[in-house]
């Protein structure tokens, strides 16, 4: 009687660990920021979680609001360097046909799906560390270009 109470604890034992094994999902979560004399990013992260990907590009912050005053259109984009060539992972851009002037601060935009990331921008997050940049690319209304780069920080958060 005994052997078989063992036996069936064993049995029940094993088969718990072996579906509690399959049901857990791992996530993966990773912050990003950054900023320079004229802009900011900040609170960006990218969630992995079996292959599936999030990527939220955060929110824009104006450090000096006056350079931005005369902003017809823009764009925003996060990128990588490999040999010299930015590998674009996210861009956007804005543009106001009526002539009226626009507001770039907040939010930078996310995307999501399997693998939108991994194997199609990038081939692991290891090429983000110090290799994640955005690029805000303004036009005023006088039809000049300014282009601002700012290097973020990527960071693994724990869950």
């Amino acid at each position: 009687m005994k052997k078989f109470k063992l036996l069936s604890f064993i049995i029940w034992a094993l088969i718990l660990v072996a579906c509690s094994g399959k049901n857990q999902e791992q996530t993966s979560v990773y912050s990003f920021h950054g900023e320079n004399e004229c802009i900011a990013v900040l609170n960006g992260s990218i969630t992995m979680n079996s292959g599936e990907e999030v990527f939220d590009g955060g929110k824009l912050e104006l450090i000096q609001k006056d350079l931005f005053k005369k902003v017809v259109s823009y764009s925003t984009t996060f990128y990588t360097m490999k040999n010299d060539e930015q590998r674009i992972i996210m861009s956007n851009s804005v543009i106001d046909q009526t002539g009226n002037l626009i507001c770039i601060e907040g939010d930078l935009g996310k995307m999501s799906g399997e693998s939108v990331l991994i194997d199609n921008k990038i081939e692991s997050i290891e090429e983000l560390h110090e290799n994640l940049w955005f690029e805000l690319k303004t036009f005023d209304v006088y039809g000049m270009e300014t282009v601002y780069r700012v290097q973020l920080t990527l960071t693994q958060t724990s869950i």
